[in-house]
């Protein structure tokens, strides 16, 4: 529920930027991924940024998302209260679809067979790979180790961002990789900001598009802060929840191996009783293998915003971040009093945000 404090970031800038005379529509570009797809949509269509009406419908979005035991609601509520989000005009893709802001929203898209392929081999690998490790001849658990890498290696490769824009991008040398879709009317846009923050089971099922499925765009590329360099924006504005400033592009491998590296790190601590097991003797020195070998899987790191700055040196790069710990569920918080102090979490940190002067000419590196 991070985007409560993406939220008042955003609103609180766009209220500053306007009264700097930036006009009603004030953002150049906004690029948006997962719940972030939702704020940028917001920010394109333009003020007034009404805090009390955008913090209230979050408030509304996390009483409606509530898990019930009640036969009268859906058992995943997300997808109606996600419904009601455009409906009730929060997120209006009429206005940002129209907007002179440039809006690109990224989702996530992978093919059907792919993942059932990768889903039956990478099962396949981890049980062998797991038989051998609990066997006596086994010469090392490498081998298991190495077997689950490669399953989070290829499910990383499996999925690809896909760009959706309310103007048209040129091929540009640097964007010729990328694959960009122009959004033709209001239902489109909608269409991609619903795929971009769709993650699977949890907000709603992937979106089908052709022979290819669309999820969330956490996925692929969480954060395109490159994206917004190439495409010649002069002060690239950063949001991520992290209160050390880190931005990682793809958070859930990253959470997926920070598990694996506190489990290894738990398997050295596994008790003596394990000893008198049948064969738990075998199992405990294993485990302590295991533990020993952790150098093995790769640490999660986050982008390297100074590389970036050193590459584009005549742009500006800026992370809002806040300046406390946001202690909360980060895919089922609902309690009304909590987003709604995400929310003002993020004016905070907004109103430490230098504002430029003068509005600087944004020169496009493609032509729109």
């Amino acid at each position: 529920m991070y985007g409560a404090f993406q939220s008042g970031v955003v609103m609180e800038l766009g209220q500053r930027l306007q009264s700097s005379g930036y006009g009603s529509q004030p953002f150049d570009l906004t690029i948006g991924s997962s719940s972030g797809s939702l704020v940028a949509t917001v920010a394109a269509a333009g003020g007034p940024f009404d805090h009390n009406f955008v913090r209230n419908a979050w408030v509304e979005f996390g009483e409606a998302t509530k898990i019930r035991p009640r036969t009268s609601r859906p058992f995943n509520p997300y997808p109606q209260a996600l419904q009601n989000v455009f409906e009730r005009g929060l997120v209006n893709t009429e206005k940002a679809s129209r907007s002179r802001t440039h809006l690109i929203v990224t989702a996530s898209e992978y093919e059907t067979d792919a993942l059932a392929n990768i889903r039956s081999a990478g099962y396949s690998a981890l049980a062998s790979g797991l038989k051998r490790f609990l066997t006596p001849d086994c010469d090392s658990p490498c081998d298991f180790l190495e077997k689950a890498g490669a399953f989070l290696e290829a499910g990383a490769c499996l999925f690809a961002p896909v760009y959706y824009s309310n103007k048209p991008v040129s091929r540009a040398a640097n964007l010729q990789d990328l694959t960009f879709r122009l959004t033709q009317d209001a239902q489109e846009l909608r269409r991609a900001v619903e795929a971009s923050s769709r993650i699977p089971f949890l907000y709603g099922i992937p979106l089908k598009e052709g022979g290819k499925h669309l999820i969330d765009g956490v996925f692929a590329n969480n954060a395109p802060v490159e994206l917004a360099l190439e495409l010649g924006v002069r002060n690239v504005f950063v949001v991520t929840s992290s209160k050390k400033g880190l931005v990682f592009d793809r958070p859930i491998q990253s959470l997926a191996k920070r598990q694996a590296l506190n489990l290894l790190k738990q398997a050295e601590k596994a008790p003596k009783w394990l000893a008198r097991l049948p064969r738990g003797r075998h199992i405990l020195n294993g485990l302590r293998t295991l533990a020993s070998v952790q150098d093995k899987i790769t640490e999660p790191k986050p982008l390297d915003l100074d590389a970036l700055r050193r590459r584009y040196p005549k742009q500006r790069i800026g992370v809002i971040h806040p300046q406390e710990d946001i202690g909360v569920s980060r895919f089922f918080e609902t309690r009304p009093e909590v987003l709604a102090r995400l929310y003002e979490m993020g004016r905070e940190s907004a109103r430490n945000v230098l504002i430029p002067v003068t509005q600087d000419a944004w020169e496009p590196t493609y032509a729109a």
